[in-house]
């Protein structure tokens, strides 16, 4: 019996609700005086399947049913995103039900407040169940930064609502990446986001995809990416930035076009290769002791041929040169080959 009243509780912790209405749990008084097909037609009303089972066990599926107390609209079949969004709004203080439509809203950001990479992090850490500390080093693989990194973040606005409210609002249209429309056959997708003026957190975030009713989508994402990017660049790097042609064209229109590279003209040029120590001129006795090194290790290097020789080389003992005397002895080796 012990063995079924688990069977039994593993059952009602599993279970779906498919009622779209709230349903009346009865008192376990009433529930002990039900019969089993009663207790079936009751149990069903609340998605569990409670078929070819006694009496007992139907009882202890109810009453952990009964512990559970399941609510209205389990399967959101009634629920709004609109609906939502306003009760998060006046969660916040807000008096303002859609803010798309705030006044004041520009693309001048000197008034924002700081905003930086960390706070992009502790909003994707708190709101995305994809992202972690192992994912966050590699967050410039993931979709969000590369739809902000493609330039699809456009038109991205600003206004902070009034000066003495606490909070600042952000609106922007995202492209979408492989598509020409999004799936409600516009170009874009409008979001918007509130940011808390005093710490820079994301308290509140909507995006019209299918996935962003509650700001977790990869829309919001790309655009806390390119807010990063407007504040901490400057007001130099504000303009738009091209987006990258993805549409795809016959090979006969593909236009190609080889890469033109700025030419150093040599001869006018005052680079010098040498090292800078090296660059220092070479005295009169050093150049003595090169050619002298020099031909008693390769007497036959070219390069004796063409270096004038110097005083100490020709006031020598024999009376010659080093560079005479390399020529005396090609000479003799040239004669006896013949």
């Amino acid at each position: 019996m012990a063995l079924n009243l688990e069977c039994a509780q593993f059952l009602a912790l599993n279970f779906r609700v498919s009622s779209c209405i709230c349903l009346a749990f009865s008192t376990m008084a009433d529930v002990n005086k039900m019969t089993v097909p009663q207790l079936n037609n009751f149990l069903r009303k609340f998605g569990v399947s409670s078929s070819n089972y006694n009496k007992n066990i139907l009882l202890a599926i109810a009453k952990t049913l009964h512990d559970l107390e399941p609510k209205e609209d389990h399967d959101l079949l009634h629920h709004y995103p609109k609906n939502d969004v306003a009760t998060r709004l006046s969660k916040l203080g807000c008096n303002f039900t859609d803010p798309f439509k705030l006044p004041g809203y520009s693309s001048y950001f000197s008034n924002v407040p700081e905003f930086g990479l960390s706070d992009v992090f502790n909003y994707l850490m708190c709101h995305r169940p994809d992202y972690d500390r192992k994912k966050l080093r590699a967050y410039k693989s993931f979709e969000d930064f590369k739809l902000c990194f493609d330039g699809h973040v456009v038109d991205l606005q600003y206004t902070a609502i009034s000066e003495t409210s606490l909070l600042g609002s952000f609106k922007a249209k995202v492209n979408p990446m492989l598509k020409d429309k999004t799936c409600f056959e516009k170009c874009s997708y409008d979001l918007w986001f509130l940011m808390e003026k005093e710490i820079s957190e994301v308290v509140a975030a909507y995006c019209e995809c299918p996935g962003g009713a509650d700001g977790k989508c990869c829309h919001v994402a790309a655009t806390l990416y390119e807010l990063e990017k407007k504040v901490s660049d400057g007001p130099c790097l504000w303009a738009k930035r091209p987006m990258q042609h993805v549409e795809p064209v016959a090979v006969n229109n593909h236009k190609t076009q080889v890469s033109c590279y700025e030419q150093i003209d040599t001869e006018d040029s005052e680079f010098d290769p040498r090292h800078p120590d090296d660059r220092a001129p070479i005295s009169q006795l050093e150049q003595d002791e090169f050619m002298k090194g020099l031909a008693q290790i390769a007497p036959e290097a070219a390069v004796l041929l063409h270096l004038p020789p110097s005083e100490s080389t020709t006031n020598s003992k024999k009376g010659v040169g080093i560079v005479t005397r390399v020529k005396q002895k090609q000479n003799k080796r040239t004669k006896r080959r013949k």
